[in-house]
């Protein structure tokens, strides 16, 4: 679970330093590329590992929340959606930058890139919870994030018709 502990820590670090240089957006898309690199290479590696076949450690931490513990574990089934999120992420946040480097409107917006990093982190947490309570927050950061991430391009009009679809 270490791969899978460094993996979150450089995820959230990443994203608080990517809203820090907001304001810079060409230092910003470099601390986005090296901690989304990096935090989805140890979650690929957590990700084999638990293809391993080895006993399963459980990160566990007491938590001020009822009804549980801060519990993540990565069993061969976590490790296969791990292996699918972080194979998918990484591509799609380098095209992402692509994207953003393209559009003056976008890269001006200091939220997409932390944003980004927050979602893959709650992917990852939703695919190795081990009690509903952080399932269902781990479930709840993703769909914020999902949703502001799509909300950034908020002028056009077929943009808020889909955030808005049932």
């Amino acid at each position: 679970m270490n791969h899978f502990t460094a993996c979150l820590a450089i995820l959230g670090i990443g994203a608080i330093l990517c809203a820090l240089f907001a304001g810079r957006p060409r230092a910003a898309a470099w601390i986005f590329r090296i901690s989304l690199t990096f935090g989805c290479v140890l979650g690929l590696l957590q990700a084999f590992a638990g293809f391993a076949g080895g006993p399963v450690e459980v990160l566990r931490s007491s938590w001020q929340v009822p009804l549980g513990e801060f519990a993540l574990a990565a069993d061969p089934l976590s490790a296969f959606f791990l292996l699918l999120t972080f194979g998918i992420c990484l591509p799609a946040g380098w095209f992402g930058e692509g994207y953003l480097a393209a559009s003056r409107r976008l890269s001006a917006n200091g939220s997409i890139r932390p944003l980004f990093l927050l979602m893959v982190a709650a992917i990852s947490s939703v695919v190795c919870a081990r009690n509903a309570v952080l399932f269902i927050a781990a479930w709840e950061i993703m769909a914020l994030c999902s949703f502001m991430l799509i909300m950034a391009e908020h002028e056009e009009p077929v943009v808020r018709r889909a955030s808005r679809s049932r």
